[in-house]
């Protein structure tokens, strides 16, 4: 019986933790984004990768323009996604620059999640500039 009733504790702890992680993201999941990251970029250019991220970019100063701060986890996400896809379009010369800026990025990206969650227009403001910066050091990386 003891062991009962402590299953259903531990049960419900479970539940209530779970709850809790969806309240504190306003009822939005965060995700990895490794599938995402798997999807289709292996077989995407690095031209196109650059593309995309430049859109991203763009996107991302938009939301951001706007105080849209729950929205900058999508966007600061797909960008460290397809960071993460261009070690392996360059020659091996550069492939180890690339990479450490594309970790850098995933960084930043974390750092905009949380300070966007927050509603910290500032710290997000300075995450975004940071990650600006990084994007254009990645650019002349691959170039």
């Amino acid at each position: 019986m003891k062991l009962v009733i402590q299953f259903g504790l531990i049960l419900g702890l479970a539940l209530w933790v779970n709850e809790l992680s969806a309240f504190a993201h306003d009822g939005h999941e965060h995700q990895d984004g490794q599938a995402a990251a798997e999807q289709d970029m292996t077989s995407q250019s690095m031209e196109s990768i650059l593309v995309n991220i430049k859109g991203a970019e763009t996107e991302f100063d938009s939301v951001i323009a706007q105080g849209k701060l729950a929205d900058v986890h999508h966007i600061a996400y797909r960008i460290r996604d397809l960071a993460a896809a261009l070690p392996a379009k360059v020659d091996e010369s550069r492939r180890a620059r690339v990479a450490g800026t594309a970790k850098n990025i995933a960084s930043v990206a974390s750092a905009l999640d949380a300070s966007g969650d927050k509603g910290d227009q500032s710290a997000t403001q300075s995450n975004a500039s940071k990650m600006r910066a990084l994007l254009a050091l990645l650019e002349k990386q691959v170039k």
